[in-house]
This record gives structure tokens, sequence and C-alpha cells, in this order.
């Protein structure tokens, strides 16, 4: 639209303006009889160019604008951060996600970014998303984010979101793929139906890439040290032809295997890798085949595995005794020469003397009483108690026990009278107290080989032959055990039971009702084969029940990138309840090195668990510290666990050009693939954005003085030069 502004009447300045030229032509009319033709001519039509520049001075002619305000509504950019944004099918080799990331962020010495573009037209948001929208910082390049690929309710999310000025348009940046949630065409309607356009730009290509995938067969292995163990490897071919490639399988602590590998088109095939692990603990294995051409998605490339792999089992027995007897000499003599059997000791050797080893070594050797406090206990695995030790052990010793096979998980094997028991030992036993007796003549004990002791490989504890119960006594003997208790070792006459057994709380309970065990290493050439399968399978029985004060749930994990790890732990005080009062905190230190501290929170529904969630965005072994300071103390643990890129995010990963451009139509935007992006200064916007309009004076800037004073100046000029006033 243009027009005129002036504060002069029209009709004064037409009759000015007749006046002014009917002035001009006479003095034309007057000059021409002394001047050339052509200088006459010359001064004329100065003197009228200088009368219609002051015209336009008078005159004051506009033209209006209107342009959106720039400060009354916003424009979203949103960027697709999922993981098929890793894919490199762009040019130069590119990945996606390093197209959407030079939209926003520039390198130094290059030319203006997207965003830098398209601030000079309003208020600019970023956003980024996967399954999930984050906002993102100004001149910062979005991280890969976890999940899923949401771009309809990504969409929804703008839509909805209530504050600051109107939505006037919105960019979007993003293959196309999106598997979760709404559809973007069906939210695209919202959108016309409010008359925002949505314009995109479509990040990828459209043939499908080829790709060579790696992975193993197993999600979790365990091992023993020293020993073989077999890992399977699954390769798939991707690609419409055969490729040939090299695998590498190795652990993160050193030392590779390396074949050849041919794999046919389309097809999957099985490698099998036999390792040797040389330490115990967690131990993570990586599978890689290397990258073939057009291979355009490199983190499928790499797999990971974790390994248990565990020490020989070894258990810590304590043996609380009245009296130095046979039964103790032969059981020492058994642990001292056996692999997996440490045995400690504390016997009473004296009204107020008692004797130690292997208890606490800063006071070896004598001792005020029995140990009683849960710390020294709980150290061990097995408690081996003579009933004869109960007056000085005491009813703190008691329950210290009973503690340890209820909370601890530990093993409890009582030895001894069964008559006249305190009650809390009672309650502990598989059978009811049982008088002293005696056998008249030699018997023979039958061993159960389906209870305590399954494994017998040697056949020392054969069940045709017994083993030998001398006569004499004394000998303690149930004909009945309590509900729950079963018979582990049987008179062979009489089928009165010598060794019941039954689970209590989180530990295992056992009584032995026989002092002459060790007569069998005497009693013929195979005893001492029967006396050691007898006790090893009764003490690794017992032992194995213990429980660690620190369990991590998600230890050995594998996890996809970017999904939510729990870094959940359940800790239990020193007395193996579980201890609501403490601090946790986790230390994660990725592949690369570095490390980032989460502290836990403590649960509401579940007392001693502890709570915090972690996103892996690097591919590989991750290991956590924990760190517990508690009221008893302060406890550390170690985990691990591996993230590697899985689910549909990369199984999927075709660029989809069709919904983008579906999306751009159905609402009123504009499409653009990723070549066309420096060329995008300006985006479709909405109808009911504010417009502001801007009047253009034609004569408001000094060109029109200029030329004014050049007409005038050449005027007078002229004439001076004619000889002229």
């Amino acid at each position: 639209m243009s027009g005129i502004h002036t504060p002069i009447p029209l009709l004064v300045i037409a009759l000015w303006s007749a006046a002014a030229v009917l002035l001009v032509l006479v003095r034309h009319g007057a000059q021409q009889p002394a001047l050339q033709r052509r200088s006459c001519w010359t001064i004329t039509l100065l003197r009228l160019a200088a009368l219609a520049l002051v015209l336009l001075l008078l005159l004051q002619p506009y033209r209006e604008e209107r342009l959106p305000d720039p400060e009354a509504f916003r424009t979203a950019l949103l960027l697709d951060a999922s993981a098929s944004m890793t894919v490199q099918d762009v040019a130069e080799g590119r990945s996606r996600l390093d197209v959407v990331r030079s939209a926003v962020a520039s390198v130094p010495g290059t030319q203006l970014t997207l965003l830098d573009r398209l601030q000079g037209s309003g208020r600019i948001e970023v956003s980024a998303f996967a399954e999930a929208v984050r906002p993102v910082r100004t001149g910062i390049p979005p991280p890969i984010l976890p999940g899923r690929t949401a771009i309809g309710n990504a969409l929804t999310e703008l839509l909805d979101a209530s504050g600051g000025p109107p939505l006037g348009a919105v960019l979007l940046l993003s293959d196309g793929h999106s598997n979760l949630g709404a559809a973007p065409t069906e939210v695209g309607k919202l959108f016309r139906a409010r008359g925002i356009p949505v314009s995109c730009v479509g990040i990828g290509e459209t043939r499908q890439p080829g790709d060579l995938r790696v992975r193993f067969a197993a999600e979790q292995l365990k091992g023993r040290k020293g020993e073989p163990l077999t890992l399977e490897i699954l390769l798939e071919n991707g690609f419409e032809h055969a490729v040939s490639t090299r695998l590498t399988v190795g652990a993160a602590q050193g030392g590779a295997t390396e074949r050849a590998v041919t794999i046919a088109a389309g097809a999957t095939q099985r490698e099998r890798v036999e390792v040797t692990p040389l330490r115990a603990g967690y131990i993570s294995y990586s599978a890689r085949v290397q990258p073939v051409p057009g291979d355009r998605l490199p983190d499928t490339d790499v797999d990971y595995v974790g390994i248990e792999v565990r020490e020989p089992d070894r258990f810590g027995i304590l043996y609380l005794g009245a009296h130095l007897g046979w039964d103790y000499r032969f059981l020492r003599l058994l642990c001292d020469t056996h692999p997996q059997l440490t045995l400690a000791t504390v016997i009473q050797s004296g009204k107020s003397s008692f004797y130690q080893s292997g208890v606490r070594a800063e006071s070896e050797g004598r001792l005020d009483g029995f140990p009683t406090d849960p710390e020294t206990i709980n150290r061990f695995d097995a408690v081996l108690l003579d009933t004869r030790a109960l007056p000085a052990l005491g009813a703190k010793g008691i329950e210290t026990l009973v503690g340890f096979v209820d909370r601890r998980g530990g093993g409890l094997l009582v030895l001894g009278p069964a008559a006249d028991l305190p009650e809390a030992l009672r309650d502990l036993l598989p059978l009811q107290p049982v008088a002293a007796g005696s056998l008249q003549a030699r018997e023979r004990l039958d061993v159960s080989p389906d209870f305590i002791f399954e494994q017998d490989p040697a056949r020392a504890l054969d069940p045709v032959a017994g083993l030998p119960v001398p006569p004499g006594g004394p000998l303690w003997l149930a004909a009945a055990l309590k509900r729950g208790a079963r018979p582990a070792a049987t008179l062979r006459q009489g089928e009165l039971t010598v060794l019941s057994a039954q689970s209590y709380g989180s530990g295992r309970v056992a009584y032995l009702g026989i002092e002459s065990t060790w007569t069998w290493r005497l009693a013929s050439g195979s005893g001492e084969s029967s006396h050691t399968a007898f006790w090893n399978g009764l003490l690794v029985w017992l032992s194995s029940t213990g429980k660690p004060r620190l369990r991590v749930v998600s230890d050995g994990a594998k996890t996809g990138l970017g999904d939510a790890l729990p870094l959940d732990i359940h800790v239990l005080g020193s007395d193996f309840l579980p201890a609501p009062d403490a601090r946790v905190t986790a230390t994660v230190t990725t592949p690369a090195g570095q490390s980032s501290e989460i502290a836990l929170d403590a649960t509401a529904e579940t007392a001693g668990h502890y709570t915090a969630l972690f996103f892996p965005e690097e591919a590989g072994e991750h290991r956590v510290t924990y760190r517990v300071e508690s009221p008893a103390g302060s406890l550390n643990g170690e985990a691990h666990f591996l993230a590697r890129r899985t689910g549909i995010e990369t199984e999927d990963t075709g660029y989809r050009e069709d919904v983008l451009r579906d999306l751009a139509r159905v609402t009123g935007g504009a499409f653009y693939t990723y070549r066309d992006m420096d060329r995008i200064e300006r985006l479709p916007l909405s109808s009911s954005v504010p417009m502001k309009t801007t009047r253009l004076y034609w004569t408001r800037h000094g060109a029109l003085l200029a030329a004014l004073a050049l007409v005038l100046g050449a005027e007078w000029f002229l004439r001076r030069r004619l000889g002229l006033k």
C-alpha cells in the first residue's frame, strides 16, 4: 500500500507547483534571445527537477509493509536425536546426527548455521527429541537421546505447550523414522486445524544401506578361573552379496583371537571361540568385525558380553568347642589339606581359659571367652558348635548364632548332648531334645544320596557298604524330626537319624548325633576317603547359603544404549538386617574413562533398598563403584554392566522421506532435503501470527536532499559559466 503524508493542503501544494512551473517557463522564454538553445533548456530542466524534488519533500510519499512481529510469536526447531540418526548415509560419509548438529552448532570460521539464519526472523526455540522432548542450549550439539523415536508425540508436546508467545511455525529435522506413539500425519491434522505449518528437512538417503552385524549368542556367562569357556558369536550379513572380513574376539584387559570369515548374502553364521579367563572377577569380552565397504551402521560391527569369573569356592568354618576331642583333631587335619575349607577354632581349655586360632590375628593364642559379637561370627560361612560350650557362650552368643543363621544366611552344625538346651537353640534344631544312648554292637550308617551328599563322584560314601559305627557311645539319635527337617544319615538298623538338617531363615542348621566319625579314617584303606567325603559334603552344604551385605541388582547386565539402567542396591547392616539409614553413592566410569557420581535414594517400599537410574551414552563396559556410609560403618562394592546399541532403532533405520513430505503437505509447510538446508532463510508462518505494519517514506533519507543539492548546485554553476546572475 502506498500514499502521501503531508501537513500542507494538497490544493496549496498544487497552486504552488503550478505557479512555480509557470515562473520557470516565463524565465525560459526571457532567456532564449540571450542564450544558446541547448544551454537555455539545460537550465530550465534543472530548475524543473529541483521543483520536482521539493514537491516530493512537501508530499512525503510512503509505502506500507506488513511483516510478522518477531516478538509476538515463536518458531520451534525440532531436532531428531534418536539412535537411528547415527546411520552414516549422507554426503561425505557423515551420520544423520552430524547434519542435525551442524544446523545448531557451527565450527569457528565456517558459514552461518541454519539457526543463525532463522534467528533474524523471530524467536527460535530449539528442542531435541527421541522418546521425549528436551530443550537444547544454543550452540550446543545435542547428544544421542535414550528410547525409541516418537515424532508424533514430540509434535503434540509442542502443540500443547502453554505460556509464552503463540507457536507460529515448526521446522522438523529428522529421518522420518517414527516407531512410538501417534502417527506424525495424524498429529499434522491438528496443526492444520490451528493453521500452524510444519516444515521438514529430510536427513538421509532413500537407498537402504547394507549392514554387517555381530552379536554374542548369550547375554551373560559364568566361568571359573583357569577353565576354558566357549563364546558363541553370531554374524549377520544384511548385504545382497557375500562379504569377507576379519573377526576379532578379545578381553578388555588384553589378549585377542582373530580369524578370517566369509558370510553368505542374507545369512547368519555362528562362530565359536574358546577363551580361558586367567583371573577372577568380572571380565568383558568384545567381538568386532572389520568394516566392509558400504556398511552404513558401524555401531553394529561390535558387541560385548560380560563373564562372571569365580575363584574355586572357599569357605570359612568356625569351631566352638568345650574340649579337644578326636573328631576335632581329624577335622583340623582335613581342613588343613583341603583347598576349599579354612578352619578357625576357639576351644575352652579350662574354666576361664580359651585357646583360639584363626579368629583374630591380633590376639592369636589366648582369649577371655568365646566370640559373641556379630562382626566376628559373620565373617565365617559356617559354625560348628559343641553344646557343652553353651554355658561359656552365654545368651548373647546364642543370640548372635541365631542371627548368623537367620539373617546372615550362615550354616550351623550342632554337636554333642541334645538335652536341656536353651529355648533359642532348641528352636533352631531340626529335632526335639533327645537323651544320650549307646550301641551294643557295630552298625552301619547310610547317608542320603539325595540330600546334602549329592556330590560324591568317587563313591566314597557307598550306600551298599555304609559307614561303620562302633559300639559304645555316647550317641544322640532321633526317632522323629520336626516338620520341614530331613534325615541325611540314618542307622541301617532301626532307622534312627544320626544327621538331620533343615533350612532356617536365610541359612541352614544341622545336628550330628555321633562323635566317632574320626574312626572311619582308621577302619579301612578307604576310610580316609569316606571321612573326607562326609565332612566335605556336610560343610560345603552348610556354607553355601551365605549372603553378602551389598547386593547389586544389575551387576553384569547388558542394556541398550540410552536405555534406563537401574543402579539399585540392597544394603544390610552389620547385623545383616536391612539398613534403612545409609547414605549410598555410585560412581559410574564409562569405557572412555569419564566418571560421574550419582546419589541413590532409599525406596519407601523396601528397607535397605536404594535406587537410581543411569542412561549410558557410550557402548562398552561400564564400572560402578558403590560407597555406603551408615552408623555401622562404611562399605564398598563394585559392579559392572555393558551397554550396546539394540532394539528397533538400530534394526530398522530406513530413511522415510514420504512421512516428512506428507507431514509438510498436510500442515501447509515446506519440505527440504538436507542438501537444501543452506538455502533456508524463511519458513511458512501461521496466518494468525501477529503482523506489524511499517511505513517506508521515500523522502526520509539523505539521498533526496543530496539530489536536490546536486541539482541546485549544477544549475548555479552553469549560470555562472554563462555569465548570468
